[in-house]
């Protein structure tokens, strides 16, 4: 009430794994490290780029994607919700390829792949997500290093090359 902004905000008074949040864009949690363990497969089904504090209490395998420690307190966990990546994708608007197709495995925030282009051999893809935003490195058939960087939208992406390609970059997913 003091800040403006008590007309944002709801609390819900109720059992977490009874309780709908799913159009939360901001949760905060004191749960203990077991409840926010169970909690994350829900939590993870959450709009991409959600925000999820926790105080003290981690998510298990789930890193997070900061932590803030101020000296004499419990450090505070910030997690963004991931876009759901894993699965094959097409690929246009590569720098030297015209469409590749992207197999895509997902940990949490974290993504690796690899490519099959028509006629030329697979390369691996790392990357990261935060929250819809996409990042990844691979090395093209000369050994370069190219960055993508995107933003997913569902069953689509789009984006630029970083570095050196000047086209759209854009994926659908295809299963």
């Amino acid at each position: 009430e003091q800040a403006g902004v008590s007309d944002r905000v709801t609390m819900i008074l109720g059992d977490i794994f009874e309780e709908d949040f799913s159009s939360a864009t901001v949760l905060t949690l004191f749960l203990g490290n077991e409840l926010n363990r169970r909690l994350a497969p829900t939590i993870l089904k959450m709009r991409a780029g959600t925000r999820v504090v926790s105080n003290l209490f981690d998510m298990g395998d789930w890193e997070p994607d900061r932590v803030v420690r101020v000296p004499e307190q419990n450090p505070v966990f910030l997690w963004v919700v991931p876009a759901a990546l894993a699965g094959e994708w097409e690929v246009s608007g590569l720098p030297g390829s015209s469409v590749a197709t992207l197999v895509v495995a997902q940990n949490f925030q974290k993504i690796e792949g690899r490519w099959r282009t028509p006629g030329g051999p697979t390369a691996p893809v790392r990357g990261r997500l935060d929250g819809s935003r996409l990042a990844f490195e691979y090395e093209d058939r000369a050994g370069a290093l190219q960055r993508i960087v995107a933003e997913v939208h569902g069953d689509t992406f789009r984006g630029q090359a970083t570095s050196g390609g000047t086209g759209v970059v854009s994926g659908r997913r295809i299963r």
